[in-house]
């Protein structure tokens, strides 16, 4: 399993807002993805134009297939036009026991 942690910033709170729209249609897209094990996105109480999304995918191809997909098209580009920057994507590697959470 490939976990993967992609934080996004937003140029302001209306585009934040926009953009959570956009990321709402793409947990529904990803769904057909092969390899689509979990999707979620999430803005921070604290910078309302801070937004992550956190994936689960089951092997590092079908997450670098995803990443590819979501640079492209109209409407990815445009939702990428209301950051700041590129997204920053981290790999995450789990620091406690398998089953030690619910």
């Amino acid at each position: 399993m490939i976990d993967l942690l992609t934080r996004f910033e937003a140029r302001d709170e209306e585009a934040a807002a926009r953009f959570a729209e956009r990321l709402a249609e793409v947990a529904v897209e990803v769904l057909s993805e092969p390899g689509h094990v979990s999707y979620a996105a999430y803005r921070t109480e604290e910078e309302p134009r801070t937004l992550f999304v956190l994936e689960r995918w089951q092997t590092r191809t079908d997450a670098d297939r995803h990443i590819a997909l979501s640079a492209e098209g109209p409407a990815n580009q445009q939702a990428l036009a209301l950051l700041v920057g590129p997204p920053h994507t981290v790999s995450l590697v789990p620091t406690t026991p398998e089953g030690t959470t619910r």
